[in-house]
């Protein structure tokens, strides 16, 4: 996992962003589609990966499962076993093999991961520890930034915001805005205040990093906001019933 990002440092108000629902594309768009795409949980054992400040844990303990949550953030881990009990939280990073797989073979019948395998700095072997935490023909659930909207041009001049993808084509010369077909790494001041690193790649990367770790496809989306942000705030509404920011992906061991 990248680690230029300093989680520690925010931890705390992103703890009370998701508590108030502050955080419009999270409350409105990405945790309802992640949360529809989760199977019963009755008695399965689930690992959250990349869990923050343990508010997707409660809710897949409440849906009836043993819920382990790892996060690289010392802080976010700090302030979940404070506030989420009955919880496993480890201080853990995606990124460090040893670590990863000392949670166990088949431990897991599902692996719920929101906003956070874009952060891996090596996706094909994550997907590999992964797969290997998980009981046969378990479920990986995870949500990343779409490239619609991260691989595009962002420009800001007297405060007016243009994010483009896209060309100007004219007198034999082209103006390209943005890079959607490149895996690649870049800084992004998120909406709530700090700046983190992310990889962006097509979706059609994910796809063959899926298949070439044996995955199976069951379900892919790219949501858009539920009815009631509408009364939230109905700018918001109108740009993301329109164009993307994030997509879903459930896919399933194959044996």
């Amino acid at each position: 996992m990248s680690s230029s990002n300093n989680y520690d440092s925010f931890a705390k108000q992103r703890a009370q962003d998701f508590a108030s629902g502050s955080n419009l594309v999270h409350a409105y768009i990405e945790k309802p589609a992640m949360y529809a795409l989760v199977p019963p949980l009755e008695g399965k054992s689930v690992l959250c990966v990349g869990c923050g400040t343990g508010e997707e844990c409660s809710e897949l303990k409440e849906r009836g499962a043993k819920v382990t949550g790892i996060d690289i953030s010392k802080a976010s881990i700090d302030y979940a076993i404070q506030h989420v009990p009955a919880v496993n939280f480890q201080v853990m990073d995606i990124d460090s093999s040893d670590n990863l797989l000392s949670l166990g073979k088949h431990q897991f019948d599902l692996i719920y991961s929101s906003l956070t395998l874009h952060y891996s700095n090596n996706l094909d072997i994550l997907l590999r520890n992964l797969r290997h935490l998980l009981t046969p023909g378990g479920l990986l659930l995870f949500s990343v930034g779409h490239p619609i909207r991260w691989a595009a041009k962002v420009e800001e001049k007297e405060d007016v915001k243009s994010v483009v993808l896209g060309y100007k084509q004219g007198q034999g010369e082209t103006e390209i805005f943005g890079d959607y077909l490149s895996t690649r790494q870049f800084r992004q001041k998120l909406s709530d205040g700090p700046e983190v690193t992310y990889w962006m790649r097509p979706i059609s990367a994910y796809l063959e990093l899926l298949k070439k770790n044996r995955y199976e496809l069951i379900e892919f989306k790219e949501p858009s906001p539920i009815d009631s942000a509408r009364q939230v705030d109905e700018n918001f509404w109108n740009l993301r019933s329109m164009l993307p920011v994030d997509m879903v992906f459930l896919v399933r061991v194959q044996d």
